[in-house]
């Protein structure tokens, strides 16, 4: 779904929604990106790609099981909550960590500051006494040569990283900041390929809606979209015309 609004003060606002089994938010982005390359006469940064290539067999050696969704009989009521951290406030976290964590991102630090925190009063799997975090990573920024910046669809990877629950609570900022980055850092080719294979196939048999990564903690690493590619960050990057990019 589209929607466009005007404001009386010459604003334009521009919304896109689409399900997730369609598009993501580096699709929805790209979309809105090439809009505004077509309607300023410049070639597009980056050219669509609507299908990807064919599985490569070696790289799906395991297949995960996805089960039903039930959604259920009352909504639950949900809340939203939005924090915003400075500049200096990131880099003093990056030079608290540097020690322990030397190659840690924005993304590593906040996820290790918010994930220590929920930890403290919420009690680990009663199995194994570990905490677990879903993590996601748009596979185009993880440098899959088969999968292009171009593309449009779904090309998130869920994946779930498990620590101690007492090595959780003691490590501090910068151990847990090196679990994330480690995490993050040895995400396989072969995993992203079982997914997507096992997302298309569950999509043919038209078996309705499933849940891929559970009630626990998820944290996204959208990152590759503030990075400046040409000089300037791609959320930043939409012109209808010369001049200053505007905010995606």
């Amino acid at each position: 779904m589209l929607q466009i609004n005007n404001f009386k003060c010459g604003g334009l606002a521009i919304g896109l929604s689409c399900t997730h089994m369609h598009a993501d938010i580096t699709s929805a982005t790209m979309l809105i990106k090439s809009w505004t390359d077509v309607h300023s006469g410049q070639p597009l940064t980056h050219s669509p790609i609507f299908h990807l290539p064919p599985t490569p067999s070696s790289q799906c050696n395991s297949v995960p099981s996805f089960s039903a969704l039930h959604s259920p009989t009352t909504p639950a009521n949900m809340g939203t909550i939005t924090m915003k951290f400075s500049s200096s406030v990131i880099e003093n976290c990056l030079l608290q960590v540097q020690s322990q964590c030397p190659d840690a991102t924005p993304f590593d630090v906040l996820v290790a500051l918010f994930w220590s925190c929920i930890a403290r009063w919420q009690e680990p799997s009663f199995n194994n006494h570990k905490c677990s975090l879903s993590v996601c990573v748009d596979s185009r920024s993880t440098g899959h040569p088969q999968v292009p910046f171009g593309y449009f669809g779904n090309a998130l990877h869920f994946s779930v990283l498990n620590v101690e629950a007492d090595k959780l609570l003691s490590g501090g900022l910068g151990q847990v900041s090196q679990y994330v980055h480690r995490h993050v850092a040895k995400a396989r080719d072969d995993e992203f390929w079982s997914v997507m294979s096992s997302l298309d196939e569950y999509r043919k048999e038209g078996d309705g809606p499933f849940t891929i990564y559970g009630p626990r903690l998820t944290c996204i690493n959208m990152e590759h979209m503030a990075v400046a590619e040409n000089g300037e960050a791609l959320m930043y990057a939409v012109a209808f015309r010369k001049g200053k990019g505007l905010s995606m």
